[in-house]
Protein backbone atom coordinates (compact mmCIF):
# COMPACT_ATOMS: atom_id res chain seq x y z
CA UNK A 1 0.00 0.00 0.00
CA UNK A 2 2.95 2.32 0.69
CA UNK A 3 4.04 2.12 -2.92
CA UNK A 4 0.58 3.24 -4.03
CA UNK A 5 0.43 6.31 -1.82
CA UNK A 6 4.07 7.28 -1.90
CA UNK A 7 4.30 7.11 1.92
CA UNK A 8 6.66 4.96 3.89
CA UNK A 9 5.17 1.85 5.48
CA UNK A 10 5.44 3.41 8.94
CA UNK A 11 3.67 6.59 7.83
CA UNK A 12 0.93 4.60 6.06
CA UNK A 13 0.13 2.52 9.13
CA UNK A 14 -0.01 5.66 11.28
CA UNK A 15 -2.39 7.25 8.78
CA UNK A 16 -4.71 4.23 9.00
CA UNK A 17 -4.83 4.36 12.79
CA UNK A 18 -5.65 8.08 12.70
CA UNK A 19 -8.38 7.39 10.13
CA UNK A 20 -9.84 4.61 12.29
CA UNK A 21 -10.01 6.83 15.33
CA UNK A 22 -11.51 9.87 13.65
CA UNK A 23 -14.79 11.00 15.16
CA UNK A 24 -14.81 8.78 18.29
CA UNK A 25 -16.98 10.50 20.91
CA UNK A 26 -16.18 11.28 24.50
CA UNK A 27 -19.68 11.63 25.92
CA UNK A 28 -21.71 13.58 23.33
CA UNK A 29 -23.06 12.22 20.04
CA UNK A 30 -20.44 12.84 17.40
CA UNK A 31 -19.81 11.55 13.94
CA UNK A 32 -17.84 8.33 14.08
CA UNK A 33 -16.29 8.94 10.65
CA UNK A 34 -15.85 11.53 7.91
CA UNK A 35 -19.02 12.48 6.08
CA UNK A 36 -20.41 9.71 3.92
CA UNK A 37 -20.08 11.77 0.78
CA UNK A 38 -16.29 11.60 1.00
CA UNK A 39 -16.25 7.82 1.19
CA UNK A 40 -19.19 6.27 -0.64
CA UNK A 41 -22.35 7.56 -2.17
CA UNK A 42 -25.64 6.57 -3.74
CA UNK A 43 -25.37 6.92 -7.49
CA UNK A 44 -28.29 7.65 -9.78
CA UNK A 45 -29.84 4.57 -11.37
CA UNK A 46 -29.28 4.46 -15.08
CA UNK A 47 -32.03 3.69 -17.54
CA UNK A 48 -31.24 0.10 -18.41
CA UNK A 49 -32.86 -3.34 -17.96
CA UNK A 50 -32.45 -5.08 -14.58
CA UNK A 51 -29.64 -7.51 -15.44
CA UNK A 52 -26.92 -9.10 -13.33
CA UNK A 53 -24.13 -7.42 -15.33
CA UNK A 54 -24.47 -3.62 -15.50
CA UNK A 55 -21.97 -3.24 -18.37
CA UNK A 56 -18.71 -4.39 -19.96
CA UNK A 57 -16.58 -2.39 -17.49
CA UNK A 58 -18.06 -4.13 -14.42
CA UNK A 59 -16.94 -7.46 -12.98
CA UNK A 60 -19.11 -9.35 -10.44
CA UNK A 61 -17.02 -10.28 -7.37
CA UNK A 62 -19.66 -11.39 -4.84
CA UNK A 63 -23.38 -12.02 -4.71
CA UNK A 64 -25.98 -12.46 -1.98
CA UNK A 65 -29.75 -12.75 -2.14
CA UNK A 66 -30.18 -9.06 -1.32
CA UNK A 67 -27.09 -7.58 -3.00
CA UNK A 68 -24.32 -7.84 -5.57
CA UNK A 69 -20.83 -6.31 -5.48
CA UNK A 70 -19.14 -5.32 -8.76
CA UNK A 71 -15.62 -4.10 -9.44
CA UNK A 72 -15.47 -1.06 -11.73
CA UNK A 73 -12.84 -1.42 -14.48
CA UNK A 74 -11.58 1.51 -16.60
CA UNK A 75 -10.70 1.31 -20.28
CA UNK A 76 -7.28 -0.11 -19.43
CA UNK A 77 -8.90 -2.79 -17.21
CA UNK A 78 -7.56 -1.18 -14.07
CA UNK A 79 -9.64 -1.26 -10.89
CA UNK A 80 -11.48 2.01 -10.29
CA UNK A 81 -13.68 1.32 -7.25
CA UNK A 82 -16.80 -0.74 -6.65
CA UNK A 83 -20.55 -0.67 -7.12
CA UNK A 84 -22.91 -2.37 -4.65
CA UNK A 85 -26.39 -3.10 -6.01
CA UNK A 86 -29.19 -3.52 -3.46
CA UNK A 87 -32.29 -5.58 -4.34
CA UNK A 88 -35.77 -5.79 -2.91
CA UNK A 89 -37.58 -9.07 -2.23
CA UNK A 90 -38.57 -9.31 -5.91
CA UNK A 91 -34.94 -9.02 -7.05
CA UNK A 92 -35.55 -5.53 -8.34
CA UNK A 93 -32.72 -3.02 -7.93
CA UNK A 94 -33.53 -0.45 -5.22
CA UNK A 95 -30.29 1.50 -5.40
CA UNK A 96 -26.61 1.41 -6.26
CA UNK A 97 -23.84 2.52 -3.92
CA UNK A 98 -20.38 3.49 -5.11
CA UNK A 99 -17.45 2.43 -2.89
CA UNK A 100 -13.96 3.92 -3.40
CA UNK A 101 -10.96 1.69 -4.02
CA UNK A 102 -8.70 1.30 -0.95
CA UNK A 103 -5.59 -0.81 -1.66
CA UNK A 104 -6.79 -4.35 -2.38
CA UNK A 105 -9.65 -4.45 0.12
CA UNK A 106 -12.84 -5.55 -1.60
CA UNK A 107 -16.16 -4.67 0.06
CA UNK A 108 -18.58 -7.39 1.08
CA UNK A 109 -22.17 -7.40 2.31
CA UNK A 110 -24.43 -9.21 4.75
CA UNK A 111 -27.88 -8.73 6.26
CA UNK A 112 -27.96 -7.55 9.88
CA UNK A 113 -31.73 -7.03 10.13
CA UNK A 114 -34.64 -7.98 7.89
CA UNK A 115 -34.22 -4.88 5.72
CA UNK A 116 -30.74 -3.57 6.59
CA UNK A 117 -27.68 -4.51 4.52
CA UNK A 118 -24.20 -4.03 5.99
CA UNK A 119 -21.45 -3.01 3.55
CA UNK A 120 -18.00 -3.65 4.99
CA UNK A 121 -14.54 -2.85 3.63
CA UNK A 122 -11.09 -3.40 5.15
CA UNK A 123 -8.71 -0.52 5.75
CA UNK A 124 -5.57 -2.38 6.79
CA UNK A 125 -3.86 -3.11 10.12
CA UNK A 126 -6.94 -4.99 11.32
CA UNK A 127 -9.28 -1.98 10.91
CA UNK A 128 -12.41 -1.77 8.78
CA UNK A 129 -15.32 0.51 7.96
CA UNK A 130 -19.02 -0.20 7.50
CA UNK A 131 -22.06 1.61 6.34
CA UNK A 132 -25.63 0.34 6.24
CA UNK A 133 -28.43 0.55 3.70
CA UNK A 134 -32.11 0.45 4.71
CA UNK A 135 -33.98 -1.37 1.92
CA UNK A 136 -37.38 -0.47 3.34
CA UNK A 137 -36.80 3.29 3.58
CA UNK A 138 -34.14 3.57 0.84
CA UNK A 139 -31.55 5.36 2.99
CA UNK A 140 -27.81 5.04 3.54
CA UNK A 141 -26.09 5.48 6.91
CA UNK A 142 -22.93 7.41 7.61
CA UNK A 143 -19.66 5.50 7.71
CA UNK A 144 -18.75 3.73 10.97
CA UNK A 145 -15.19 2.78 11.85
CA UNK A 146 -14.64 -0.67 13.38
CA UNK A 147 -18.28 -1.41 14.35
CA UNK A 148 -18.45 -4.42 16.65
CA UNK A 149 -22.07 -5.46 16.12
CA UNK A 150 -25.26 -4.26 14.47
CA UNK A 151 -28.86 -5.30 14.93
CA UNK A 152 -32.28 -4.17 16.15
CA UNK A 153 -31.77 -0.93 14.23
CA UNK A 154 -28.64 -0.05 16.25
CA UNK A 155 -24.87 -0.29 15.84
CA UNK A 156 -22.26 -0.86 18.57
CA UNK A 157 -18.78 0.58 18.05
CA UNK A 158 -15.69 1.45 20.15
CA UNK A 159 -15.25 4.91 21.64
CA UNK A 160 -12.15 6.71 22.82
CA UNK A 161 -10.40 10.05 23.19
CA UNK A 162 -6.65 9.64 23.07
CA UNK A 163 -6.04 13.31 23.87
CA UNK A 164 -7.74 12.95 27.27
CA UNK A 165 -7.05 9.34 28.30
CA UNK A 166 -4.00 8.30 26.27
CA UNK A 167 -6.01 5.17 25.38
CA UNK A 168 -7.05 4.09 21.92
CA UNK A 169 -10.43 2.88 23.20
CA UNK A 170 -12.21 3.61 26.47
CA UNK A 171 -15.50 1.78 25.99
CA UNK A 172 -18.33 1.29 23.52
CA UNK A 173 -21.17 3.38 22.19
CA UNK A 174 -24.58 2.37 20.85
CA UNK A 175 -26.33 4.49 18.26
CA UNK A 176 -29.36 4.34 16.04
CA UNK A 177 -27.84 3.28 12.74
CA UNK A 178 -29.32 6.14 10.74
CA UNK A 179 -29.99 8.89 13.29
CA UNK A 180 -27.85 9.50 16.38
CA UNK A 181 -30.43 12.00 17.61
CA UNK A 182 -32.93 9.14 17.87
CA UNK A 183 -30.63 7.11 20.14
CA UNK A 184 -27.05 7.44 21.33
CA UNK A 185 -25.46 6.14 24.53
CA UNK A 186 -21.88 5.54 25.64
CA UNK A 187 -20.71 2.87 28.08
CA UNK A 188 -17.20 3.32 29.54
CA UNK A 189 -15.08 0.24 30.27
CA UNK A 190 -12.46 1.41 32.75
CA UNK A 191 -10.20 -1.66 32.72
CA UNK A 192 -10.16 -2.23 28.93
CA UNK A 193 -6.64 -3.02 27.78
CA UNK A 194 -5.35 -0.42 25.23
CA UNK A 195 -5.64 -2.39 22.01
CA UNK A 196 -8.38 -2.94 19.47
CA UNK A 197 -7.77 -6.68 19.81
CA UNK A 198 -9.09 -6.37 23.38
CA UNK A 199 -12.66 -6.88 22.10
CA UNK A 200 -13.25 -10.64 21.94
CA UNK A 201 -17.01 -10.97 21.54
CA UNK A 202 -20.05 -8.71 21.43
CA UNK A 203 -23.54 -10.17 21.27
CA UNK A 204 -27.13 -9.12 21.77
CA UNK A 205 -29.13 -10.41 24.72
CA UNK A 206 -32.62 -9.61 23.58
CA UNK A 207 -33.45 -6.15 22.18
CA UNK A 208 -32.27 -3.88 25.01
CA UNK A 209 -29.19 -5.66 26.37
CA UNK A 210 -25.83 -6.73 25.01
CA UNK A 211 -22.69 -8.32 26.42
CA UNK A 212 -19.07 -7.39 25.73
CA UNK A 213 -16.28 -9.87 26.35
CA UNK A 214 -12.91 -8.13 26.44
CA UNK A 215 -9.36 -8.33 27.74
CA UNK A 216 -8.59 -6.27 30.83
CA UNK A 217 -5.37 -4.40 31.59
CA UNK A 218 -4.40 -7.05 34.15
CA UNK A 219 -2.05 -9.86 33.12
CA UNK A 220 -1.53 -13.26 34.76
CA UNK A 221 1.33 -15.43 33.49
CA UNK A 222 1.84 -12.96 30.67
CA UNK A 223 -1.75 -13.14 29.41
CA UNK A 224 -4.44 -10.48 29.53
CA UNK A 225 -7.40 -11.55 31.65
CA UNK A 226 -10.82 -11.87 30.02
CA UNK A 227 -13.97 -10.34 31.44
CA UNK A 228 -17.61 -10.16 30.32
CA UNK A 229 -19.93 -7.27 31.14
CA UNK A 230 -23.59 -6.75 30.29
CA UNK A 231 -25.05 -3.36 29.40
CA UNK A 232 -28.70 -2.35 29.39
CA UNK A 233 -29.77 0.32 26.92
CA UNK A 234 -32.65 1.35 29.18
CA UNK A 235 -30.84 1.42 32.53
CA UNK A 236 -27.14 2.05 31.95
CA UNK A 237 -24.23 -0.06 33.14
CA UNK A 238 -24.86 -3.49 34.53
CA UNK A 239 -23.27 -2.65 37.89
CA UNK A 240 -26.24 -0.39 38.64
CA UNK A 241 -28.62 -3.33 38.48
CA UNK A 242 -26.76 -6.13 40.24
CA UNK A 243 -28.01 -7.61 43.49
CA UNK A 244 -25.66 -9.71 45.66
CA UNK A 245 -27.18 -13.15 46.30
CA UNK A 246 -24.25 -14.73 48.13
CA UNK A 247 -20.75 -13.57 48.98
CA UNK A 248 -17.58 -15.18 50.27
CA UNK A 249 -13.99 -14.03 50.31
CA UNK A 250 -13.27 -15.62 46.92
CA UNK A 251 -16.70 -15.61 45.22
CA UNK A 252 -19.66 -13.30 44.75
CA UNK A 253 -22.92 -14.33 43.07
CA UNK A 254 -25.07 -11.51 41.69
CA UNK A 255 -28.61 -11.52 40.35
CA UNK A 256 -29.21 -9.37 37.26
CA UNK A 257 -32.51 -7.52 37.37
CA UNK A 258 -34.34 -5.66 34.65
CA UNK A 259 -36.91 -2.94 35.22
CA UNK A 260 -39.26 -4.51 32.70
CA UNK A 261 -38.53 -8.24 32.93
CA UNK A 262 -37.39 -8.84 36.52
CA UNK A 263 -34.72 -11.53 36.88
CA UNK A 264 -32.82 -12.21 33.68
CA UNK A 265 -29.83 -14.15 34.95
CA UNK A 266 -26.82 -14.21 37.23
CA UNK A 267 -23.17 -13.21 37.30
CA UNK A 268 -20.44 -15.17 39.09
CA UNK A 269 -17.31 -13.22 40.02
CA UNK A 270 -14.19 -14.89 41.34
CA UNK A 271 -11.53 -12.86 43.16
CA UNK A 272 -7.88 -13.42 43.93
CA UNK A 273 -6.37 -12.87 47.37
CA UNK A 274 -6.09 -9.13 46.65
CA UNK A 275 -9.81 -8.90 45.78
CA UNK A 276 -9.16 -8.39 42.09
CA UNK A 277 -11.61 -10.02 39.69
CA UNK A 278 -9.86 -12.95 37.98
CA UNK A 279 -12.91 -14.61 36.41
CA UNK A 280 -16.45 -13.58 35.60
CA UNK A 281 -19.22 -15.70 34.10
CA UNK A 282 -22.61 -14.61 32.83
CA UNK A 283 -25.42 -17.17 33.34
CA UNK A 284 -28.57 -16.32 31.40
CA UNK A 285 -31.13 -18.23 33.41
CA UNK A 286 -34.36 -16.30 33.67
CA UNK A 287 -36.57 -17.32 36.57
CA UNK A 288 -36.36 -19.97 39.15
CA UNK A 289 -33.05 -21.84 39.19
CA UNK A 290 -30.36 -20.25 41.33
CA UNK A 291 -26.80 -21.22 40.33
CA UNK A 292 -24.76 -22.97 43.00
CA UNK A 293 -21.21 -21.74 43.54
CA UNK A 294 -18.82 -23.14 46.14
CA UNK A 295 -15.13 -23.31 46.95
CA UNK A 296 -13.96 -26.92 46.63
CA UNK A 297 -10.46 -26.16 47.89
CA UNK A 298 -8.10 -23.19 48.01
CA UNK A 299 -7.73 -23.02 44.25
CA UNK A 300 -10.80 -24.75 42.83
CA UNK A 301 -14.32 -23.34 42.50
CA UNK A 302 -17.36 -25.31 41.33
CA UNK A 303 -20.14 -23.56 39.39
CA UNK A 304 -23.36 -25.50 38.98
CA UNK A 305 -26.20 -24.19 36.84
CA UNK A 306 -29.45 -25.38 35.31
CA UNK A 307 -29.12 -26.47 31.69
CA UNK A 308 -32.21 -27.77 29.96
CA UNK A 309 -34.59 -30.72 30.22
CA UNK A 310 -33.96 -30.88 33.98
CA UNK A 311 -30.22 -31.50 33.58
CA UNK A 312 -27.78 -29.59 35.78
CA UNK A 313 -24.40 -28.60 34.36
CA UNK A 314 -21.24 -28.34 36.45
CA UNK A 315 -17.92 -26.71 35.63
CA UNK A 316 -14.82 -25.72 37.57
CA UNK A 317 -12.60 -22.65 37.70
CA UNK A 318 -8.97 -22.97 38.82
CA UNK A 319 -7.87 -19.74 40.56
CA UNK A 320 -4.22 -20.78 40.77
CA UNK A 321 -3.85 -21.35 37.01
CA UNK A 322 -6.69 -19.17 35.69
CA UNK A 323 -8.46 -21.84 33.65
CA UNK A 324 -12.06 -22.94 33.22
CA UNK A 325 -13.27 -26.49 32.59
CA UNK A 326 -15.95 -27.63 30.13
CA UNK A 327 -19.51 -28.14 31.36
CA UNK A 328 -20.29 -31.63 32.66
CA UNK A 329 -23.83 -33.04 32.70
CA UNK A 330 -24.86 -35.88 35.04
CA UNK A 331 -21.84 -35.27 37.27
CA UNK A 332 -21.39 -38.00 39.90
CA UNK A 333 -18.34 -36.90 41.86
CA UNK A 334 -14.97 -35.18 41.56
CA UNK A 335 -11.60 -35.48 43.22
CA UNK A 336 -7.86 -35.84 42.60
CA UNK A 337 -8.13 -33.41 39.66
CA UNK A 338 -10.72 -35.61 37.97
CA UNK A 339 -14.48 -35.62 37.38
CA UNK A 340 -16.80 -38.61 37.05
CA UNK A 341 -20.02 -38.45 35.07
CA UNK A 342 -22.36 -40.92 33.39
CA UNK A 343 -23.89 -41.48 29.99
CA UNK A 344 -26.27 -44.27 28.94
CA UNK A 345 -24.53 -47.60 29.59
CA UNK A 346 -21.24 -46.19 30.82
CA UNK A 347 -19.33 -44.17 33.39
CA UNK A 348 -16.68 -41.70 32.24
CA UNK A 349 -13.64 -40.47 34.21
CA UNK A 350 -11.64 -37.54 32.82
CA UNK A 351 -9.16 -34.90 33.90
CA UNK A 352 -11.18 -31.88 35.05
CA UNK A 353 -9.54 -29.44 32.63
CA UNK A 354 -7.81 -31.52 29.95
CA UNK A 355 -9.20 -34.79 28.65
CA UNK A 356 -5.95 -35.35 26.76
CA UNK A 357 -4.34 -35.92 30.16
CA UNK A 358 -6.96 -38.55 31.13
CA UNK A 359 -10.15 -39.81 29.55
CA UNK A 360 -11.53 -43.29 30.20
CA UNK A 361 -14.93 -44.79 29.48
CA UNK A 362 -16.10 -47.83 31.45
CA UNK A 363 -18.94 -49.76 29.81
CA UNK A 364 -21.59 -51.14 32.18
CA UNK A 365 -23.75 -53.53 30.19
CA UNK A 366 -26.31 -54.20 32.92
CA UNK A 367 -26.76 -50.60 34.07
CA UNK A 368 -30.42 -49.77 34.66
CA UNK A 369 -31.68 -47.28 32.09
CA UNK A 370 -33.78 -44.56 33.74
CA UNK A 371 -34.40 -41.21 32.04
CA UNK A 372 -31.19 -39.66 33.42
CA UNK A 373 -28.14 -41.97 33.47
CA UNK A 374 -26.94 -40.50 36.78
CA UNK A 375 -30.14 -41.72 38.49
CA UNK A 376 -28.99 -45.35 38.23
CA UNK A 377 -25.65 -44.67 39.99
CA UNK A 378 -26.21 -45.21 43.71
CA UNK A 379 -22.74 -44.50 45.07
CA UNK A 380 -19.23 -43.50 43.94
CA UNK A 381 -16.22 -43.84 46.28
CA UNK A 382 -12.62 -42.95 45.44
CA UNK A 383 -10.03 -45.66 46.15
CA UNK A 384 -7.14 -43.25 46.04
CA UNK A 385 -6.24 -41.17 42.97
CA UNK A 386 -6.16 -44.14 40.55
CA UNK A 387 -9.23 -46.16 41.46
CA UNK A 388 -12.98 -45.78 41.82
CA UNK A 389 -15.73 -47.95 43.29
CA UNK A 390 -19.14 -47.50 41.71
CA UNK A 391 -22.37 -49.02 43.02
CA UNK A 392 -25.26 -48.98 40.57
CA UNK A 393 -28.73 -50.39 39.98
CA UNK A 394 -28.77 -53.27 37.54
CA UNK A 395 -31.43 -54.09 34.99
CA UNK A 396 -34.14 -56.01 36.76
CA UNK A 397 -37.89 -55.80 36.46
CA UNK A 398 -38.77 -58.06 39.38
CA UNK A 399 -36.43 -57.40 42.28
CA UNK A 400 -34.01 -54.68 43.23
CA UNK A 401 -30.42 -55.56 42.56
CA UNK A 402 -27.28 -53.49 42.94
CA UNK A 403 -23.70 -54.18 42.02
CA UNK A 404 -20.38 -52.64 43.05
CA UNK A 405 -17.52 -52.56 40.53
CA UNK A 406 -13.94 -51.29 40.65
CA UNK A 407 -12.60 -49.02 37.91
CA UNK A 408 -8.82 -48.97 37.48
CA UNK A 409 -7.79 -45.61 36.04
CA UNK A 410 -4.18 -46.50 35.22
CA UNK A 411 -4.64 -49.87 33.51
CA UNK A 412 -5.41 -50.20 29.81
CA UNK A 413 -8.63 -52.10 30.56
CA UNK A 414 -11.90 -50.25 30.00
CA UNK A 415 -14.02 -52.90 31.70
CA UNK A 416 -14.96 -52.47 35.34
CA UNK A 417 -14.18 -55.38 37.70
CA UNK A 418 -17.08 -56.65 39.81
CA UNK A 419 -16.47 -56.54 43.57
CA UNK A 420 -19.79 -57.70 44.96
CA UNK A 421 -23.44 -58.11 44.11
CA UNK A 422 -25.62 -56.86 46.92
CA UNK A 423 -29.09 -58.20 46.10
CA UNK A 424 -29.56 -59.63 49.60
CA UNK A 425 -28.33 -56.58 51.50
CA UNK A 426 -31.32 -54.48 50.43
CA UNK A 427 -34.76 -55.09 51.88
CA UNK A 428 -38.05 -54.32 50.16
CA UNK A 429 -39.97 -51.85 52.34
CA UNK A 430 -43.03 -51.04 50.27
CA UNK A 431 -44.21 -51.67 46.73
CA UNK A 432 -46.92 -50.94 44.22
CA UNK A 433 -47.28 -51.72 40.55
CA UNK A 434 -45.59 -48.46 39.64
CA UNK A 435 -42.77 -48.26 42.22
CA UNK A 436 -40.80 -50.00 44.96
CA UNK A 437 -38.93 -48.67 47.99
CA UNK A 438 -35.86 -50.51 49.27
CA UNK A 439 -33.67 -49.88 52.28
CA UNK A 440 -30.09 -50.97 52.79
CA UNK A 441 -26.83 -50.15 54.49
CA UNK A 442 -24.60 -47.52 52.93
CA UNK A 443 -20.98 -48.57 53.56
CA UNK A 444 -19.64 -45.08 52.91
CA UNK A 445 -21.58 -43.31 55.66
CA UNK A 446 -22.62 -46.15 57.96
CA UNK A 447 -26.32 -45.26 57.85
CA UNK A 448 -29.43 -46.69 56.32
CA UNK A 449 -30.29 -45.47 52.84
CA UNK A 450 -33.42 -45.66 50.77
CA UNK A 451 -33.80 -46.32 47.06
CA UNK A 452 -37.00 -45.60 45.14
CA UNK A 453 -37.34 -47.37 41.79
CA UNK A 454 -40.11 -46.37 39.38
CA UNK A 455 -41.33 -48.82 36.73
CA UNK A 456 -43.24 -48.47 33.50
CA UNK A 457 -46.27 -50.64 32.71
CA UNK A 458 -43.99 -53.39 31.30
CA UNK A 459 -41.95 -53.65 34.49
CA UNK A 460 -38.87 -51.80 33.24
CA UNK A 461 -36.99 -49.44 35.54
CA UNK A 462 -37.46 -45.89 34.25
CA UNK A 463 -36.37 -43.80 37.24
CA UNK A 464 -34.15 -44.32 40.30
CA UNK A 465 -33.81 -41.97 43.28
CA UNK A 466 -31.61 -42.46 46.33
CA UNK A 467 -31.83 -40.85 49.77
CA UNK A 468 -28.49 -41.77 51.32
CA UNK A 469 -28.21 -40.08 54.69
CA UNK A 470 -31.44 -40.45 56.60
CA UNK A 471 -33.40 -43.04 58.55
CA UNK A 472 -36.67 -41.37 57.52
CA UNK A 473 -38.53 -43.37 54.90
CA UNK A 474 -39.41 -41.36 51.78
CA UNK A 475 -43.05 -40.96 50.82
CA UNK A 476 -44.23 -42.06 47.38
CA UNK A 477 -47.70 -41.19 46.06
CA UNK A 478 -49.38 -41.73 42.71
CA UNK A 479 -51.12 -38.48 41.70
CA UNK A 480 -52.75 -40.25 38.75
CA UNK A 481 -51.96 -43.30 36.61
CA UNK A 482 -48.62 -41.86 35.46
CA UNK A 483 -47.41 -39.06 37.77
CA UNK A 484 -45.36 -40.26 40.76
CA UNK A 485 -44.72 -37.86 43.65
CA UNK A 486 -41.61 -38.58 45.75
CA UNK A 487 -41.09 -36.65 49.00
CA UNK A 488 -38.21 -36.70 51.43
CA UNK A 489 -38.78 -35.03 54.82
CA UNK A 490 -35.87 -33.59 56.79
CA UNK A 491 -37.73 -32.38 59.90
CA UNK A 492 -39.29 -29.10 61.13
CA UNK A 493 -41.89 -29.28 58.38
CA UNK A 494 -39.32 -29.08 55.62
CA UNK A 495 -39.45 -31.53 52.76
CA UNK A 496 -38.08 -31.90 49.27
CA UNK A 497 -40.37 -33.20 46.54
CA UNK A 498 -39.99 -34.09 42.91
CA UNK A 499 -42.24 -35.71 40.34
CA UNK A 500 -41.83 -38.31 37.60
CA UNK A 501 -44.03 -38.80 34.53
CA UNK A 502 -43.93 -42.50 33.64
CA UNK A 503 -45.71 -42.07 30.32
CA UNK A 504 -43.49 -39.29 28.93
CA UNK A 505 -40.37 -40.28 30.90
CA UNK A 506 -39.58 -36.86 32.32
CA UNK A 507 -38.40 -35.74 35.73
CA UNK A 508 -39.34 -32.51 37.46
CA UNK A 509 -37.02 -30.18 39.35
CA UNK A 510 -36.87 -30.63 43.13
CA UNK A 511 -39.33 -28.34 44.94
CA UNK A 512 -38.90 -27.04 48.47
CA UNK A 513 -41.95 -27.89 50.60
CA UNK A 514 -44.68 -27.57 47.94
CA UNK A 515 -48.16 -27.02 49.37
CA UNK A 516 -50.38 -27.83 46.40
CA UNK A 517 -50.32 -29.55 43.02
CA UNK A 518 -52.91 -29.66 40.29
CA UNK A 519 -53.64 -28.76 36.67
CA UNK A 520 -50.02 -29.57 35.82
CA UNK A 521 -48.71 -26.96 38.26
CA UNK A 522 -46.90 -26.88 41.61
CA UNK A 523 -47.48 -24.21 44.27
CA UNK A 524 -44.54 -23.65 46.63
CA UNK A 525 -44.03 -20.95 49.31
CA UNK A 526 -41.11 -18.56 49.52
CA UNK A 527 -40.50 -15.61 51.82
CA UNK A 528 -43.02 -12.95 50.87
CA UNK A 529 -44.55 -14.82 47.96
CA UNK A 530 -45.91 -18.00 46.42
CA UNK A 531 -44.36 -19.56 43.34
CA UNK A 532 -46.68 -21.23 40.84
CA UNK A 533 -44.77 -23.21 38.21
CA UNK A 534 -45.23 -25.82 35.56
CA UNK A 535 -44.63 -29.14 37.32
CA UNK A 536 -41.85 -30.28 35.01
CA UNK A 537 -40.08 -26.95 34.72
CA UNK A 538 -40.48 -26.66 30.96
CA UNK A 539 -41.14 -22.93 31.01
CA UNK A 540 -44.80 -23.34 30.08
CA UNK A 541 -45.86 -21.40 33.17
CA UNK A 542 -44.07 -19.56 35.95
CA UNK A 543 -45.40 -16.82 38.18
CA UNK A 544 -44.57 -15.31 41.54
CA UNK A 545 -47.55 -14.16 43.62
CA UNK A 546 -46.36 -11.33 45.87
CA UNK A 547 -47.93 -11.03 49.35
CA UNK A 548 -47.28 -7.53 50.67
CA UNK A 549 -48.14 -8.20 54.34
CA UNK A 550 -46.35 -11.54 54.55
CA UNK A 551 -45.72 -12.44 58.23
CA UNK A 552 -42.27 -12.66 59.76
CA UNK A 553 -41.58 -16.40 60.02
CA UNK A 554 -38.40 -18.45 59.83
CA UNK A 555 -39.96 -21.05 57.54
CA UNK A 556 -42.27 -19.64 54.82
CA UNK A 557 -44.35 -22.84 54.98
CA UNK A 558 -45.57 -21.82 58.44
CA UNK A 559 -47.13 -18.62 57.10
CA UNK A 560 -49.93 -20.39 55.24
CA UNK A 561 -53.02 -21.90 56.79
CA UNK A 562 -54.64 -23.12 53.57
CA UNK A 563 -53.91 -23.04 49.85
CA UNK A 564 -56.49 -24.50 47.48
CA UNK A 565 -57.63 -24.32 43.89
CA UNK A 566 -60.69 -22.23 43.09
CA UNK A 567 -60.85 -23.48 39.52
CA UNK A 568 -58.18 -24.27 36.96
CA UNK A 569 -56.76 -20.74 36.87
CA UNK A 570 -57.62 -19.38 40.32
CA UNK A 571 -55.92 -19.90 43.64
CA UNK A 572 -57.33 -19.24 47.11
CA UNK A 573 -54.60 -18.46 49.65
CA UNK A 574 -55.24 -18.15 53.40
CA UNK A 575 -52.29 -16.98 55.50
CA UNK A 576 -51.51 -15.52 58.92
CA UNK A 577 -51.24 -11.78 59.48
CA UNK A 578 -49.36 -10.57 62.54
CA UNK A 579 -47.69 -12.65 65.25
CA UNK A 580 -49.25 -16.12 65.44
CA UNK A 581 -48.36 -16.37 69.13
CA UNK A 582 -50.21 -13.17 70.08
CA UNK A 583 -52.81 -11.41 67.92
CA UNK A 584 -52.57 -13.34 64.69
CA UNK A 585 -55.48 -13.29 62.28
CA UNK A 586 -56.21 -15.02 59.02
CA UNK A 587 -56.45 -13.33 55.66
CA UNK A 588 -57.58 -14.86 52.37
CA UNK A 589 -56.60 -13.66 48.90
CA UNK A 590 -57.90 -14.91 45.56
CA UNK A 591 -55.33 -14.89 42.74
CA UNK A 592 -56.22 -15.12 39.06
CA UNK A 593 -53.33 -16.92 37.35
CA UNK A 594 -54.30 -15.53 33.95
CA UNK A 595 -53.77 -11.90 34.98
Amino acid sequence: MASTTGLSIKTAVLALVVLALAGCGNGQPKNNAPDMATESKVVKLQERPETAEPGPNYRLISEEKESQVFMIMNSKHHENGYIVKIFDENKKVINEIKIPKVANYEPWTKMVDDDIVQIRQGRGSGFWVCNYFDRKNNRLSKLYHNPLLAGHGKVIFPTGDRNKTNKIFTGVAVSDIFDQNAFYKEFPIDDLQPSFSAFKEVRWIGVDRFSVTYETEEKIDGKFQTKTVVFDLTMGEREKRLEIISQEREITLFKITDAKEGEVGFVVRVFDDEKKVVYEELILNKGRYLPQVKLVNDGLIKIRQYGKENVWLSRYYDRTRNRISPHYANLLTSGYGKVVFSEPGKVIVTDTFDKNALYKEFAIDDLAAPTEPADAILETIWSGPDGLEVTYAVKSGEVFAAKTVFMDLISSANKAREIERIDDSWRLVRQAKEYRIYTGFDRAIGLASYVVMVYDDRGNVVHVTTYPVSRIEPSVTMLDDNIVEMTFAVGTGTRYTHYYDRENRRKSPVYYSPRLVGYGKVVAPKIGKLVVADMFGEGLYYRELIIADFPRVANPVDAFNEIKWAGENKLSVTYWVGDRNEKASEKTLLFDLNE
